[in-house]
């Protein structure tokens, strides 16, 4: 696991798997950072885009802000689950294979309930989208959007993976307040080899469809609204989707599973 960005083309190389940890709220860190209390949570982005660079053709994954008391914001010493969703899709889309939570402090659990749930939910994505994760890759492809809107795009060989991260927040020792984005609408190019186009979001509450139109090569999404992250699909390959209904549905099960 490696925390200073400016040596993972030293040491990526070593590791099987590399990993990085870089909190951006209240954490210790290796940069420096705009205020006491934290920074930009696109550094985490920044960090997991370079160890994927480092580390070719290997796979990385990504340590990320868990359960703790980091210490430097006594108002609200755990992040948001805002503030777990924005450095979340940050890692997925710039290229994490998995995310590892960094859980450490039973007392957090306790006082901040609200953030266990955060994980919870965003564990359910993760679920439905584990294969596809594993086998894709950041693309570089045109995106049109708002403006203060990060959109990762991951290619599989059935479908496109949007990480979708709103970046209009302000930083503030109690938490990030976020300014949510309006009536989203996106225009991606599609693939030549996705023939047909359909896009729906996952989340904690499940799948849901989205109005895409296709013209002229390209897919005109439109997502409502979004207040921090959202994960997005666009396939033409319909099993696709059921399988990602199929673990939706084991996922929701397995939380209430009885292990013998």
């Amino acid at each position: 696991t490696l925390c200073r960005s400016f040596k993972f083309f030293e040491f990526a190389s070593i590791a099987d798997i590399p990993s990085h940890d870089h909190y951006c709220i209240s954490a210790p860190s290796s940069t420096v950072w705009p205020k006491y209390f934290g920074t930009n949570l696109e550094e985490t982005g920044y960090y997991t885009r370079d160890l994927k660079e480092a580390s070719e053709p290997k796979p990385i994954w990504v340590w990320t802000q868990g359960i703790a008391n980091w210490g430097r914001l006594p108002q609200r010493y755990c992040p948001t689950p805002n503030e777990i969703a924005a450095q979340l899709m940050l890692n997925l889309g710039y290229g994490s294979k998995g995310i590892l939570w960094f859980n450490w402090d039973e007392q957090a659990a306790i006082d901040y309930p609200d953030s266990v749930l955060a994980y919870r939910d965003w564990g359910r994505v993760m679920r439905c989208i584990r294969p596809d994760l594993l086998r894709s890759d950041p693309i570089q492809m045109e995106i049109v959007g708002p403006d203060k809107l990060d959109v990762a795009p991951l290619a599989t060989p059935e479908a496109l993976i949007l990480c979708i991260t709103n970046t209009d927040y302000e930083m503030h020792p109690e938490a990030y307040p976020f300014v949510t984005k309006e009536d989203v609408q996106l225009e991606v190019d599609v693939p030549a080899w996705m023939e047909s186009v359909q896009a729906y979001s996952i989340s904690a509450d499940g799948l849901r469809d989205h109005e895409v139109k296709r013209v002229d090569g390209k897919a005109q999404l439109a997502l409502g609204d979004i207040e921090v992250a959202r994960l997005v699909v666009l396939t033409g390959d319909e099993a696709v989707k059921k399988r990602h209904a199929a673990e939706y549905a084991q996922a929701i099960a397995d939380e209430s599973r009885t292990y013998e």
